[in-house]
């Protein structure tokens, strides 16, 4: 497009030729029309490539880049250089979302918020749109979240708020506040980073209570050895999120590096649930070895982490053959 627009929606595609169109077809669909749809194909060996090409054919707002593979964080990064928008809004290839979806969400520029999210709902590939018959003239009820509200929940106990938090598909993010700012080339847990980024920026976050976004369900299992290779790689995020927070002394950084350690001490328990090989068990010895060593005293004298956490961690070191005797209990 040869003009500034209101929203730049970018969607990263890779296979996604049994989905794409109707995420593709939902985005075409909306209420709101001032946007551009910048899809990123990266790298696709299926019909994907040619379904994306379609829809820039018969629809001007749609544009196609044809990029090699290099994952997700790759090609969000390739819209995030391109995009035009005031406004920015991911939408992952294998998703859909409301027919007000970009209505609902630019709403929440009533409450002068620099990010704007609302909830979601889970799908599966093989249902129907759950939107199909949706209203659309409910009342929008919002809320508003500062910084540390917005790093409570990304690091929140509870899966559904950690998960609400983490997502970057759910929120509709000012340009001015990315800036220039791009996805780290993380395997997982790129989307925890990003936000915690941007969250370090954030003044304010307005919540839409509306579900918007259908994220679906792909029916598969991980190996043990997937699952160990994931939990180090999640474990290398958290450290990139303590090097990146602010080494002030003031009581909200306090809080956001006890919210990250507690976080980051539990995922170093629970890694070893999920490590078998002994190549990953090395890894992860050495790993926690080392974050033990550096953030001993924040852990262990943080006022912001509960201290069951510090009493489960400490009782697992002393005796890690607990881990062993919970693991053939379980499977049992």
């Amino acid at each position: 497009m040869d003009r500034p627009v209101t929203v730049s929606v970018i969607v990263p595609v890779y296979n996604a030729g049994d989905y794409v169109f109707r995420c593709l077809e939902s985005i075409a669909g909306q209420t709101f029309e001032d946007f551009e749809c910048l899809i990123i194909d990266d790298g696709s060996t299926d019909e994907s490539g040619m379904i994306c090409d379609h829809f820039a054919t018969v629809d001007p707002r749609f544009v196609v880049i044809h990029k090699s593979n290099g994952g997700v964080s790759s090609a969000r990064n390739e819209g995030l250089k391109l995009a035009s928008g005031q406004w920015i809004f991911f939408v992952d290839a294998d998703d859909y979302i409301h027919p007000d979806t970009i209505k609902i969400l630019l709403s929440g520029q009533t409450k002068d918020a620099e990010v704007i999210s609302a909830d979601y709902t889970l799908g599966f590939h093989a249902v129907d749109n759950l939107f199909a018959d949706a209203i659309l003239d409910r009342v929008n009820e919002m809320s508003q979240m500062n910084r540390t509200e917005c790093m409570r929940s990304l690091f929140s106990r509870s899966s559904s708020e950690a998960t609400w938090a983490m997502v970057v598909w759910n929120k509709l993010y000012s340009r001015k506040l990315i800036g220039d700012l791009l996805f780290e080339e993380f395997d997982v847990s790129e989307d925890a980073l990003f936000n915690f980024r941007v969250y370090l920026r954030l003044g304010k976050m307005a919540r839409i209570a509306r579900t918007t976004y259908c994220y679906n369900q792909s029916p598969s299992s991980l190996s043990h050895s997937e699952l160990g290779l994931r939990s180090l790689e999640q474990i290398r995020v958290f450290q990139s999120m303590l090097q990146l927070l602010p080494s002030a002394t003031d009581k909200d950084a306090e809080e956001i590096r006890g919210l990250i350690l507690s976080k980051l001490y539990r995922k170093l328990l629970t890694s070893r649930f999920h490590i078998d090989e002994k190549k990953l068990k090395s890894d992860l010895k050495i790993v926690t070895k080392d974050i033990v060593k550096t953030y001993w005293s924040d852990f262990y004298f943080g006022r912001y982490i509960p201290f069951d956490e510090k009493l489960i961690f400490i009782t697992v070191s002393l005796f890690p053959w607990l881990i062993g005797l919970n693991k053939r209990l379980s499977h049992n």
